[in-house]
């Protein structure tokens, strides 16, 4: 487990595995426990980064009152990627009404 200072927040994030970047993204208030069950599956073949978004569980505001931005939330995936490489990577999301 690991914490990442972006701006006006913290994230809160883990990697495992080796190989090709994956990044999940859990939906709604979702954290990244979604993907629990499927991270020690995926992480045999890909390098998965797993993350509360910002406000979400362990992932603390600067500003709990602040307005919360799509475009904010996707800096923060950038900056996690950024963290770990700089090569493409795959995007895995979910809907907060469907499970991984």
């Amino acid at each position: 487990m690991a914490v990442l200072d972006v701006p006006g927040a913290r994230l809160h994030h883990t990697v495992t595995g080796s190989g090709p970047v994956l990044l999940c993204i859990p939906g709604g208030a979702a954290d990244s426990g979604m993907f629990a069950p499927i991270a020690g599956l995926l992480a045999e073949h890909h390098t998965v980064i797993t993350y509360d978004p910002r406000g979400i569980s362990r992932s603390t505001l600067d500003d709990p009152d602040e307005e919360q931005r799509i475009e904010v939330h996707a800096d923060d995936a950038l900056r996690l990627l950024d963290s770990v490489q700089t090569e493409p990577a795959v995007i895995f999301a979910s809907s907060g009404g469907c499970p991984p």
